[in-house]
């Protein structure tokens, strides 16, 4: 697990290998202190099965703006370098897991045809 820049992180989503989780924190985020080592414990119990990584906030302002994020924490689930799940807010280790379980056994068409969209882009299209 560690603290990716911007070049690391359009690296390491594209993995083919097994599921990426990104969780985006800010320095000064109460939530972010709180969600932390729950999000790093549950990665260390699924090492070999999913990259667990952080991205700062604070760092990265051009690329998370780009990834609209729009609070942290937020958590990204990439497979085959598709976007599946985003989760906003403090999760629980089930959570995590049941994302990644989800991941797993993805193909690329298949994680292709599970692409997250927002709601608003449900409603109106992809911009």
């Amino acid at each position: 697990m560690k603290e990716l820049s911007t070049k690391e992180f359009e690296e390491i989503i594209k993995s083919q290998d097994k599921p990426v989780a990104i969780m985006i924190v800010a320095s000064w985020c109460h939530n972010c202190k709180a969600l932390a080592p729950i999000f790093e414990k549950t990665g260390i119990e699924l090492d070999g099965v999913a990259d667990f990584n952080f991205l700062k906030v604070d760092d990265n302002k051009e690329l998370v703006k780009s990834l609209k994020i729009m609070g942290v924490p937020t958590m990204l689930f990439y497979r085959h370098g598709v976007l599946i799940a985003k989760k906003i807010g403090n999760q629980s280790p089930t959570v995590i897991k049941k994302v990644i379980d989800s991941l797993v056994s993805l193909t690329p068409k298949e994680a292709n045809d599970k692409e997250y969209r927002s709601f608003f882009s449900k409603l109106f299209g992809k911009r």
